[in-house]
């Protein structure tokens, strides 16, 4: 059954730059940042904000850029991760909760998610 499948996602393997969005998942893309002015192209200011609030010396930090309709299937992995709605919207379809700009979810090491993008979405992500 579908459902009972669930990934483990080790983000220490996936290549993802800091100087270029990379596709984890289709219309899911993220890039590393390394501080809160690790700003490449303008449009990214949105982000300021929340990247201001953020220690990078704790976390691991991702910009996504996701476009309705795109999901990243069932997974978990080892690190504490928070998701901070900067633009658009998601479900996280294990619980059926639905988050909107502003909101933020959080997720404890090794617990499953699934997460399905409601309409063209930015978010930070941040694993510790």
């Amino acid at each position: 059954h579908e459902q009972d499948q669930v990934d483990f996602v080790d983000w220490r393997k996936l290549q993802i730059s800091s100087d270029s969005y990379s596709e984890v998942a289709p219309g899911i893309v993220d890039r590393y940042v390394k501080d809160s002015n690790d700003l490449i192209f303008s449009w990214e200011k949105v982000f300021s904000k929340q990247l201001a609030q953020i220690n990078f010396e704790k976390c691991k930090v991702l910009l996504n850029r996701s476009i309705k309709g795109a999901s990243f299937r069932r997974h978990y992995h080892p690190e504490k991760k928070v998701m901070y709605c900067v633009q658009g919207g998601f479900v996280e379809t294990v619980t059926s909760q639905s988050f909107s700009a502003g909101e933020h979810l959080h997720l404890d090491p090794f617990q499953t998610h699934e997460i399905r993008f409601l309409q063209d979405s930015l978010l930070v992500i941040t694993l510790e």
